[in-house]
């Protein structure tokens, strides 16, 4: 049943997706491929409050499910509850066995910092050699942001570029930063184009 909530919900039939979980966890109550297939499913309908409900439970039974923290670290991100992401990060960064390429927790980790104005501590995060070997268009994103928090804005023109460079659709408001960024650096010309 669960593969079935899971090809509902690729083709973004989320309801249909729900259901489904729900009739596969009737049959086995603790099968954690079908708890977190409705906790997405949750969160891609912005049910926060239902996939926070969902991550909690697979943490009960397998406390260092990276995904289940990952996705928790996210959610708390939303109702920018920034000390619960922060702790939710720090427990998956420190997962034993976890993909040492897998930098997602590390780049969320250090946007928390970001976002409670902690711009040295989320500097020092977002430029660990984990995320600096492993660089992807939201480390560089993160990165600039921190930057232009420090009015480092060479800096974050640096990031943005490298952004930038990133194939694949840019995120609405890269060219505003970058205009700010270079109005900020003195490139006032810049700025315009």
């Amino acid at each position: 049943l669960n593969y079935i909530a899971i090809i509902h919900r690729n083709k973004d039939n989320h309801e249909e997706a729900i259901n489904f979980s729900k009739e596969s966890l009737k049959i086995k109550e603790d099968y954690i491929p079908a708890m977190t297939e409705l906790s997405i499913n949750y969160r891609d309908t912005k049910q926060y409050e239902l996939s926070i409900k969902e991550c909690k439970k697979i943490l009960k039974i397998e406390k260092n499910n990276v995904d289940a923290l990952d996705d928790l670290g996210w959610l708390y991100e939303q109702f920018q509850k920034w000390e619960e992401a922060i702790e939710s990060y720090r427990i998956s960064i420190n997962v034993e066995n976890k993909n040492p390429k897998d930098i997602y927790a590390d780049t969320h980790l250090a946007k928390c910092y970001l976002e409670k104005k902690d711009f040295e501590h989320a500097k020092i995060l977002i430029n660990s050699s984990k995320i600096t070997e492993n660089e992807n268009a939201y480390s560089y994103e993160i990165r600039a942001k921190i930057h232009q928090g420090l009015e480092e804005y060479e800096e974050a023109i640096q990031n943005l570029d490298k952004e930038m460079a990133f194939k694949g659709k840019k995120r609405k408001g890269i060219f505003f930063d970058l205009g700010y960024c270079h109005a900020n650096n003195g490139n006032a010309e810049l700025s315009l184009e």
